[in-house]
C-alpha cells in the first residue's frame, strides 16, 4: 500500500506511471490506493484528528502533495554525495 501512495500522492506520478514502475496493472494501483487512503483514514482518526480534516486531506490527492525545501534538498543531496 505505502508505494502506490508515496508514488501517487507524494512524488507526483501519474497512476498509469507508478502502475509501470511497480509493476502491477492500473486496476491494482488503484486498488491500493483506495486500500491507502482508507487505512490513513483510520489511523487519523484514531490519533483524534476530526473526520472533515482527514476528508479534505485524505480525499483529496492533490493536498497531499509534500514540497522540500530547496536547502533541505541540497544538503541532502550533497551527503548522499558523500557517504556514497
Amino acid at each position: 500500500v505505502r508505494g502506490p501512495v508515496v508514488l501517487c500522492w507524494l512524488d507526483g506520478l501519474t497512476q498509469d506511471e507508478a502502475a509501470v514502475r511497480l509493476g502491477v496493472s492500473l486496476a491494482t494501483l488503484k486498488r491500493r490506493l483506495t486500500a491507502g487512503r482508507d487505512l490513513l483514514r483510520s489511523r487519523l482518526v484514531r490519533r483524534g484528528v476530526a473526520p472533515v480534516a482527514v476528508a479534505a486531506a485524505a480525499l483529496d490527492p492533490a493536498g497531499l502533495r509534500a514540497t522540500v525545501p530547496q536547502g533541505l534538498l541540497a544538503a541532502a543531496t550533497a551527503a548522499a554525495r558523500t557517504a556514497a
